[in-house]
């Protein structure tokens, strides 16, 4: 039989050495350990180790762990999803963005505006500079959408695990399935 220590959650295989453990091969290893294999979780690459809870006599998760590594997968997930809608664009395009719809705005305001830095991209060869504004905005107003849609997923995923981490009625294992099985699934349709 394989026992664990229940500190550090190691195990000498199926017996003890007298010099490692001090105790005999055959004779239990002591209060310090227990024979139940302790249930560590990993979640997306993340470790979530468990930790020996004596009065449940069990290997429980620590729920504020699992709630946060829960979290930054949820995260993580959004930034994925609004990363693969910028995948079409450089960085240097991105970076204009800001001065693009700032530019289009004033334009839209009143046509006198200047916009010199549209203008040197219509110099470049773009026929209709009404037809190109209106395009920013539009772009603009699309993207928002789509990222703060994602972003109220976001919200309402990390605000469903936390009410499972905070829910006084359910066991830690309860907790701990309910948070592992929570959607984390960010969806940019």
């Amino acid at each position: 039989m394989k026992y664990y220590n229940k500190e550090t959650r190691n195990t000498n295989g199926d017996y003890y050495r007298t010099e490692d453990w001090g105790i005999d091969k055959k004779s239990s290893p002591g209060e310090n350990f227990t024979n139940i294999k302790p249930n560590d979780i990993c979640i997306s690459g993340m470790f979530i180790p468990c930790d020996w809870d004596d009065e449940k006599h069990e290997w429980v998760v620590d729920i504020d762990i699992l709630k946060n590594k829960k979290l930054i997968e949820i995260k993580n997930n959004l930034e994925n999803a609004v990363s693969d809608l910028k995948d079409h664009y450089g960085q240097t395009e991105i970076d204009s963005w800001e001065t693009q719809i700032v530019e289009a705005r004033l334009f839209k305001i009143d046509s006198s505006n200047p916009t010199p830095n549209i203008d040197i991209m219509i110099d470049e060869g773009i026929e209709d500079k009404e037809l190109f504004i209106d395009s920013i905005l539009e772009n603009e107003a699309s993207f928002k959408a789509i990222v703060f849609k994602a972003i109220g997923q976001r919200v309402s995923k990390s605000d469903a695990i936390k009410k499972i981490s905070d829910n006084d009625s359910l066991s830690n294992n309860d907790k701990t399935e309910q948070i592992i099985n929570s959607d984390v699934f960010i969806s940019l349709k």
